[in-house]
């Protein structure tokens, strides 16, 4: 399961940071929304030949990486309570067999 978890971490990060997210890669900057606060970001990335000094890194690193943390325990926790629904419905077909 931790390999699983880990598998999540990286793509999510991946997407959402970028694979070096200290460079010109992907940037997530947290916005203020009366919507969903917690889920409230916005992604940018520095177009190809745009210096990497015009990107400006985000002072709050450390509260990225937990909120990055947040949403895979979100997606793992989903696809758990999916697995068991779907495993709940095989033993129900499985019995009226």
């Amino acid at each position: 399961m931790d390999d699983f978890v880990g598998i999540i971490s990286n793509r999510m990060k991946d997407d959402l940071i970028g694979k070096d997210s200290g460079t010109g890669g992907k940037q997530v900057i947290e916005v203020p929304s009366n919507y969903e606060p917690e889920m409230s970001f916005v992604m940018f990335r520095s177009q190809a030949g745009e210096a990497a000094s015009t990107v400006q890194i985000d002072e709050n690193q450390p509260n990225q990486e937990e909120q990055l943390q947040q949403l895979v325990d979100e997606r793992v926790k989903e696809i758990k309570s999916i697995a068991e629904k779907v495993s709940v419905e095989l033993s129900i077909i499985a019995e009226a067999s």
